[in-house]
């Protein structure tokens, strides 16, 4: 006790307060706040007992402070501006967020029926033990009610075509692996990207799945409580986070496939030179790779200890390690790091930029210029190699020869 100031200890998920409470955080008694008097005469009568993450689809929640259970003790505001206006009152006059409270999240979700978007906002403010407060909006726009409407001819068609080749390739990789054995079929490198495309094919379908699951599940909710008047919480986050897996998992499919590209530059001689230049300064590169990463994090933890009490940009490690990667393409800023210890910072600047940047880089450009230089002998010394023009070249004629085929005017003029 610090005079009739109370210290609390810092939040943590093992350690949340999950009881039952009367109104003004009285100790819980049915007799007094579990009848249905009360919660008549109060307009928030519920909002003091906790509600478990499992109940209402939650899931830890990160902040900038901490990282949150997805329960808690919930308010669902209503529509009628006065009951709402009610409602905040009640909640100020008997202290529903005290000196105990360590995050209030505000969340709400918009929908947009001309475009089919949904909105999911979260307002989070943060109170930590020593009584400070920490502010953070985000805001998640996602379309998880598709319809033949919305989404277009040409984007059902794409579909299909996606749909059907990956039944096609799943048939294609099982009859391999029957055939030549999945060891051997998957050690040929293009094989095994195209057995990892499909796998990330039939996540991105699941996923699917799962995310109109629950939809359906939080619209249905949300109707009956409309005919109900039951005015239940229906969270949309997870949804959102569903909506988020099946981007990335999609966009990395995207990606792999979009490498498959390189498959057939593989006949281009320019491609086959650069492929050639990186595998033969591998080594190098590697080694070269391990030294700078040990510098970076060095100077990460540098740049942390000095700036991170005075700079947001510097707060952690991983936020560090951003900005510094930043001076790489030339978007870090100094001027913040001078206002808050002038001396420290262009030293710690200087030598930033002659260890990492100039001196590394020279490094680097020098190993592939030994690299560039052994493969340019190597091709000088080697014959002639077959190029994507030639490969294109013998195909056309192969497609020409099936109209038009020389030897048979040859055998016709012989006799003639």
């Amino acid at each position: 006790m610090v005079g009739n100031y109370p210290c609390l200890d810092s939040y943590s998920e093992a350690d949340e307060d999950q009881d039952l409470y009367c109104i003004q955080w009285k100790p819980y008694d049915v007799s007094k706040c579990g009848n249905e008097l009360t919660r008549r005469t109060l307009y928030t009568a519920d909002s003091w007992k906790y509600i478990d993450a499992h109940e209402i689809w939650g899931i830890s929640r990160m902040g900038e402070y901490n990282t949150y259970s997805g329960g808690g003790y919930i308010l669902k505001f209503v529509k009628n501006r006065e009951s709402a206006f009610l409602m905040l009152g009640e909640l100020f006059k008997y202290d529903w967020i005290d000196r105990r409270t360590r995050a209030v999240f505000l969340e709400f979700t918009l929908y947009n029926p001309n475009v089919n978007i949904f909105i999911y906002a979260t307002l989070l403010v943060e109170f930590s033990e020593i009584g400070g407060a920490f502010t953070m909006t985000d805001t998640q726009a996602f379309k998880p009610v598709l319809s033949l409407s919305s989404l277009g001819f040409s984007l059902v068609v794409a579909f299909m075509i996606f749909l059907f080749y990956y039944i096609f390739l799943l048939f294609k990789i099982i009859w391999n692996c029957k055939v030549f054995g999945c060891l051997r079929y998957i050690r040929e490198p293009w094989n095994f990207v195209d057995c990892i495309c499909t796998f990330l094919a039939y996540s991105c379908i699941v996923i699917f799945v799962l995310r109109m699951k629950y939809t359906n599940t939080a619209m249905d909710m949300f109707y009956d409580d409309k005919v109900t008047d039951a005015n239940r919480f229906i969270n949309f986050g997870h949804i959102v986070i569903w909506d988020n897996v099946f981007n990335v998992v999609f966009a990395i499919l995207v990606f792999i496939s979009t490498i498959q590209i390189l498959k057939i530059l593989g006949y281009n001689k320019m491609f086959t030179g650069v492929l050639s230049v990186m595998s033969k300064a591998g080594h190098d590169l590697i080694a070269f790779g391990f030294l700078l990463l040990i510098l970076l994090i060095a100077f990460a933890f540098l740049a942390f200890l000095l700036f991170g009490s005075k700079l947001e940009s510097y707060r952690n490690l991983y936020v560090t390690c951003g900005s510094l990667a930043n001076t790489f393409i030339g978007k870090n800023k100094l001027d913040p790091l001078i206002v808050a210890s002038p001396l420290t910072a262009q030293f710690f600047y200087m030598v930033y930029v002659v260890v990492v940047i100039m001196f590394m880089l020279t490094i680097f450009l020098s190993i592939l210029n030994n690299s560039i230089s052994a493969v340019k002998a190597e091709i000088a010394n080697s014959s002639n190699s077959v190029g994507m023009v030639d490969i294109i070249r013998k195909s056309f004629r192969s497609f020409l020869e099936i109209f038009y085929r020389p030897e048979k005017i040859e055998q016709k003029t012989g006799k003639l």
